[in-house]
């Protein structure tokens, strides 16, 4: 679903080289070089996986004034931790996967 969501937005002429990938999952050396490569793209790994609270200490730091604004509070709390590149040696295997996920998920369509 990630791909398709990626390939959509290069559809639209937006172009994607990395994305950064937070949650637990960003926690898994082995799911972060499946994404890489699933995607064909670098993933960038945070320092702080939590999005969601990583967001409130900021809109938190701006509101308690030790921010000026968003954009300051952001440069001093995100970081970057790591980058996981794809191995073009599995591509070919998660290119057939996908194809096939692809069919198996427009013709279960009409289900949704």
């Amino acid at each position: 679903m990630l791909r398709e969501n990626v390939e959509s937005l290069q559809e639209l002429g937006i172009r994607v080289e990395e994305l950064r990938s937070l949650g637990g999952a960003a926690r898994s050396p082995l799911w972060l070089g499946i994404k890489a490569d699933v995607l064909g793209l670098p993933l960038v790994i945070m320092t702080c996986a939590e999005a969601a609270s990583l967001g409130v200490a900021i809109l938190a730091g701006v509101a308690c004034g030790i921010a000026p604004d968003i954009s300051a509070a952001s440069s001093r709390m995100i970081s970057v931790k790591g980058r996981v590149e794809p191995d073009s040696r599995h591509r070919e295997a998660y290119e057939q996967a996908y194809r096939k996920y692809l069919t198996l998920y427009k013709a279960l369509d009409e289900l949704w």
